[in-house]
């Protein structure tokens, strides 16, 4: 309690008498400093009951200091009865008095307020006032505000701004953040200037600085970006490569680091001292950072893989299948596969046991593990087994159904084939026709154009048009037929049925001439757009065709080529039904540099899938432009070839949903089977035979 003396002494300024005014100044000031001292324990031992008597009485005498520390005491409950009502009152007083702490106090409040109470925009204000008076946290507050959009509009140059002064304070995690926004919007040259400390700290590059900066943050006894900062030291990105040093910033990352992905830290450190990429190579140690990750996916997968070659330790293939069949149960597709596989081959200690690898890819389908690249895998892995009657019967309708539900290109493919070849079910050519334009135009994968091509020119049509297009298929239940039976057997004892043969496919026959002369037409334009797709994606299959030096196609597909390779390139069509192989090689080498036409593709369908909207793809490559500037004859037809599908591929997609990309989607085709003349047999990818 105040003592007496003081009391009096503060009586003794009496209202009006010369000096009161000054006085009580005075004496507010004093209980304000006695207040601190017992809060602060600064001189006298703490004691936050009587600071709150002493800051109590100073806040009555009009002490904004001492109302901005009573406040937040109260508010936090230091040492108090919690009093949220009375310390955000006295805090506000503080506060629009100018006090700058009390701002940044406030401003805490109002954001951590439920309900009505919470005011962001009036908290962004207050950190905003509060920064310019030099309140370190309230800096970094107001940056992390103003990068996030919150309270007001995003604008990350100032954000970016804020960061950097708070970092120049010292404040524990600015160093970061400015990092991570010079790592995302790039620098500038105030960015290069070099952090306070002198010329020593000059940064000559982007990254550069974002090396000084994580350097200063973790050297102050910040663990944020220990990760990456231990990723540049070890790749020698902006400064030279420390490897020693980047070693052990890998392991306190992994303990310390609360902005690191602690599962993928884990991973890339195992694979980089596996390799002795960036860190000295220790294999033990990469094994057992594995092994106390296993818990996760990618430490079981890569724990498997370093258990079957004998790497940092002994080979332990008993070990390696359990850690796969862990990662399997919590629903790795991936690990699903290498699962199955291991089981179905058998050898190098692995117990060959075909009816759990069924039954593990079985689990793996009815989890819908579709997220994960193993789903597609695991049901071409178990499509095969039941064609071949592996691990149980023979069931070609159920591998024909499980394929035919995928959403994913390589089993598409290979469920076009089977209707093709009438395997599980009768010939569908129409079927598989549908089938390819799923891959193709809903997952732009161009490795379907070849095989539909194929289809096309072997009189195959598309549905009239007053048929309604078919949806895309939903993947149902796996049916019971499918499942491996329930069977017990012991370790070492596996009764595996003997493969079933795979029939061999019967021809598709032409059509009757003279028939839908207009939907025949359109096969006809079709087949030439499939083949130009296959042979810019770079497919053997369609460069067989076209480059021959008489192309193998009928006539008039051979015609619609023509056509449309002019138009492609911006050249009237010359008479005849000739192929400019310098035309056709222009585009097959414009499409299959770096896969270039694959990921353009790529691109319209996600741009699709997400607005609807297709744009542009990436400018063309180095050295694909004329003397003019403009796209060279290759990079041209590509781009114009692209805008063909462009609109194939967006109405395609399903209407308020995402697609998943297929396995390998928009990678360079690789068709199979020999040319095509009209009405022979089409060909398509088989399936492996026994």
């Amino acid at each position: 309690m105040p003592s007496l003396l003081l009391l009096a002494h503060i009586a003794a300024a009496q209202p009006g008498e010369p000096n009161a005014a000054l006085r009580q100044h005075e004496h507010a000031t004093l209980l304000d400093g006695l207040g601190t001292a017992y809060q602060e324990g600064r001189g006298v031992p703490a004691d936050p009951l009587r600071a709150a008597d002493f800051l109590g009485a100073a806040a009555t005498l009009g002490s904004i200091d001492a109302m901005g520390r009573l406040g937040g005491m109260l508010v936090r409950g230091e040492g108090v009865v919690r009093d949220v009502q009375r310390g955000t009152a006295l805090l506000d007083r503080a506060a629009e008095a100018g006090d700058a702490a009390a701002q940044a106090g406030l401003a805490l409040v109002l954001l951590s307020a439920a309900g009505e109470g919470r005011d962001d925009a009036r908290a962004r204000s207050l950190l905003g006032r509060a920064a310019g008076q030099g309140v370190p946290e309230a800096m970094l507050a107001l940056g992390a505000m103003a990068e996030a959009g919150q309270g007001g509009p995003r604008d990350l140059p100032a954000a970016r701004g804020w960061f950097r002064a708070a970092a120049g304070l010292g404040v524990p995690g600015a160093g970061y953040r400015y990092a991570a926004r010079l790592q995302a919007d790039g620098c500038g040259r105030a960015d290069l200037g070099g952090a306070p400390g002198g010329s020593r700290d000059a940064a000559a590059s982007c990254p550069a600085a974002i090396r000084l900066w994580l350097g200063r943050s973790v050297a102050a006894g910040d663990p944020a970006g220990m990760g990456r900062l231990a990723t540049m030291l070890a790749d020698g990105i902006g400064g030279p490569a420390d490897p020693a040093e980047a070693d052990a910033l890998f392991w306190r990352a992994l303990a310390e680091d609360p902005a690191a992905d602690g599962p993928r830290l884990a991973l890339d450190l195992a694979a980089r001292l596996r390799a002795g990429r960036g860190v000295a190579q220790d294999r033990e140690a990469a094994r057992l950072l594995l092994l106390l990750r296993a818990g996760t996916d990618g430490a079981a997968l890569a724990l498997a893989d370093m258990l079957l070659q004998g790497e940092g330790g002994p080979r332990d293939p008993a070990a390696a299948v359990a850690a796969l069949d862990g990662a399997a149960e919590r629903g790795s597709g991936e690990a699903a596969v290498r699962l199955a596989g291991l089981l179905r081959a058998g050898g190098d200690g692995v117990v060959r046991d075909a009816p759990r690898a069924r039954a593990v890819l079985v689990r793996a389908v009815e989890r819908g593990a579709a997220v994960e690249r193993g789903d597609g895998a695991a049901r071409l892995m178990l499509a095969d087994m039941l064609l071949r009657g592996e691990g149980g019967r023979a069931d070609p309708a159920g591998a024909r159904a499980l394929l035919a539900a995928a959403d994913d290109a390589p089993a598409l493919l290979q469920a076009a084939d089977l209707q093709v070849r009438g395997i599980g079910g009768p010939r569908d050519p129409a079927g598989a026709l549908g089938t390819l334009h799923q891959v193709a135009d809903r997952l732009a994968d161009p490795r379907a154009c070849l095989p539909a091509a194929r289809l096309y020119m072997a009189g195959v049509q598309d549905p009239a048009p007053d048929q309604a297009a078919l949806p895309a298929p939903t993947p149902p239940p796996v049916p019971a037929s499918l499942r491996a039976p329930t069977r017990s057997h012991a370790a070492g004892t596996s009764s595996i049925s003997a493969p079933a043969p795979i029939p061999d496919p019967a021809p598709i026959s032409a059509p009757a001439r003279g028939q839908d002369p207009v939907r025949a037409a359109a096969a006809t334009g079709a087949a030439a757009d499939h083949l130009l797709c296959a042979l810019a994606a770079g497919d053997p299959g369609a460069q067989a065709l076209l480059l021959a030096p008489v192309p193998n196609v009928p006539p008039a597909v051979r015609l619609a080529l023509q056509a449309r390779l002019a138009a492609l390139a911006g050249q009237a069509m010359a008479p005849g039904v000739g192929l400019d192989p310098a035309l056709l090689r222009a585009l097959r080498d414009a499409g299959v540099q770096d896969g270039r036409f694959g990921a353009l593709l790529a691109a319209v369908r996600d741009v699709a899938v997400q607005d609807g909207a297709v744009r542009d793809g990436a400018p063309p490559a180095s050295g694909t432009t004329g003397e003019d500037g403009a796209p060279a004859t290759g990079p041209r037809m590509l781009l114009a070839l692209r805008d063909i599908w462009a609109a194939r591929i967006r109405g395609a997609q399903p209407a308020g949903g995402a697609v998943q990309p297929g396995n390998g989607a928009a990678q360079p085709a690789g068709g199979a089977g020999g040319p095509v003349a009209e009405g022979v047999a089409v060909s398509l990818p088989s399936v492996p035979r026994p």
